[in-house]
């Protein structure tokens, strides 16, 4: 929730905000039943309202007051589950990119680079913006 009050605090300003955020995303809900332990608190202050059938639980209000953050990979791939964490068969690795940089949204993919898998045992995120 810091986090989130430091990005307000910054004003008005393109933000990429990404990482291993160890949390599953509300918007993959559906997409794969295998995730478990996680839970969806610390995505769920990124994204829209929304209602969680596992939990009904709803963080928005500690949502930033003046961005509107997208998941990039679940925008540019709505039906790619995206699995990041192997060994979980999950997603719990991020890039976010709030309202100024939305439209300049190229391509995402998850582990298909050369050397996606031998920095981590994480699989990479990639994000190409247009940046003219």
């Amino acid at each position: 929730m810091l986090i989130l009050l430091d990005m307000d605090n910054l004003g008005n300003m393109p933000i990429v905000y990404l990482g291993d955020l160890n949390s599953f995303s509300p918007e993959d809900w559906g997409l794969n039943n295998l995730q478990s332990g996680l839970g969806y608190g610390p995505l769920s202050m990124m994204v829209p309202p929304y209602s969680n059938p596992e939990t009904g639980s709803d963080y928005s209000t500690y949502s930033s007051a003046i961005h509107d953050w997208t998941d990039v990979h679940r925008t540019l791939n709505p039906t790619d589950w995206g699995v990041t964490y192997p060994s979980y068969d999950s997603r719990i690795d991020f890039i976010y990119v709030n309202q100024f940089l939305f439209s300049n949204l190229i391509k995402s993919t998850t582990g298909d680079t050369t050397h996606a898998g031998s920095g981590s045992y994480h699989l990479s995120v990639d994000v190409f913006i247009n940046l003219n």
